[in-house]
């Protein structure tokens, strides 16, 4: 596994040189410090960190809370606060920035690993589970355009899909579709595990099919061709042999 790059935002001369110690200790890359609004944005474009430790309190107008808004909707990088202002008004604005963490000054080695490992797994669990639930809301659910109107379908609804080379045929068991779309394309927003292409002009919903030989397969007493170059992809996905 590759070593966090971490950002360091901390206008203390001292305690930047110590947390950057402490970091090297640790076993993290870190950036040279950052004391400014304008000097962070530079790092965090140039060094492109992990995650960046964030004092609020910075030189200038602009505070570390300014930062961490560009580090949320901009650059799409991780923060953890440091401060030793805990008040409640600091606080709140704070967390409209969804900050990882807070460390409260002073604080140990320990308190820093601890905090970057916890919150930093913390962030990567939530990311990985956004993007399945993404992927699964794609593949459950499609929307095709048939004439003026998009049409949304359930994918486990979908029979199979036919191309006569001019349209697209998406057949349920209660419907069919005519839409424009490629089929290559309809067929890249489907779950891979379950919908299987089996010919040039024709995928399949492997939980639909009835029966199949070696060169057909039947879906709701439809007869479909099976392509000897589709063979193996159809197997596997039933784990059968032919």
């Amino acid at each position: 596994m590759s070593v966090l790059k971490i950002g360091v935002v901390e206008d203390e001369i001292i305690i930047a040189d110590n947390l950057c110690s402490m970091l090297r200790n640790i076993g993290y890359d870190h950036s040279e410090p950052a004391n400014t609004y304008k000097s962070a944005i530079e790092m965090i474009e140039e060094e492109k960190p992990d995650l960046v430790l964030l004092d609020i309190q910075i030189i200038g107008s602009k505070d570390g809370i300014d930062v961490a808004h560009e580090l949320k909707n901009k650059y799409h990088i991780p923060h953890i606060y440091l401060t030793a202002n805990s008040d409640i008004a600091t606080v709140k604005r704070a967390k409209e920035t969804q900050p990882l963490a807070f460390l409260v000054k002073p604080f140990s080695k320990e308190d820093l690993y601890t905090t970057i490992e916890i919150a930093f797994h913390n962030f990567i669990e939530k990311n990985q589970l956004q993007t399945e639930n993404q992927d699964k809301t794609k593949r459950d659910v499609i929307y095709v355009k048939e004439g003026a109107f998009f049409h949304k379908i359930n994918t486990s609804d979908l029979l199979y899909l036919e191309s006569n080379h001019v349209n697209l045929i998406l057949h349920t068991a209660s419907k069919k579709i005519v839409t424009r779309n490629a089929l290559q394309k309809v067929y890249e927003e489907l779950d891979p595990a379950i919908f299987v292409r089996v010919h040039r002009s024709f995928v399949v919903n492997i939980n639909h099919i009835q029966s199949f030989n070696s060169e057909s397969i039947i879906i709701h007493d439809t007869t479909i061709p099976l392509s000897k170059n589709c063979k193996s992809d159809l197997t596997r996905a039933l784990n059968v042999k032919l």
